[in-house]
């Protein structure tokens, strides 16, 4: 049987020098996603997902029964013994680019959240594919 899921290849953040988050992405048809993080300066990444479809989640809201978002672990590649807790993100202190792979089975929507920002830009880009 084919596989007929769409390929996902955004730039969801290009130089972002403030807090917030991401242009939404839809990922209802795909298992794993790759994350490729940019950075030119100090902040901290987190990464957000929802079982709502694209468009009737508000990340940058707070979390509620009508608003159901939370916040997802990711695997680094970097190092692939460590798993990036969703509530803790990943920690940037200088320039530096880095590579996640994130489970999004059976998630409908996800973006890319910049917070504790003190300086720099950030770009931030997902991509996802059936590789055939």
């Amino acid at each position: 049987m084919p596989d007929n899921r769409q390929p996902v290849d955004e730039v969801v953040f290009s130089a972002v020098a403030t807090t917030g988050f991401s242009t939404e992405v839809d990922v209802s048809n795909q298992q794993n996603i790759q994350v490729c993080v940019a950075v030119t300066g100090a902040c901290t990444v987190k990464f957000a997902g929802s079982i709502v479809d694209k468009g009737s989640v508000d990340f940058a809201s707070a979390q509620a029964p009508s608003n159901m978002w939370d916040y997802v672990a990711a695997n680094d590649l970097e190092d692939p013994s460590t798993i990036i807790t969703g509530d803790d993100g990943v920690t940037f202190s200088g320039a530096d680019c880095r590579q996640f792979i994130i489970n999004v089975a059976g998630l409908r929507s996800f973006a890319v959240q910049v917070s504790a920002y003190t300086a720099g830009a950030v770009t931030a880009r997902v991509f996802a594919c059936n590789n055939q």
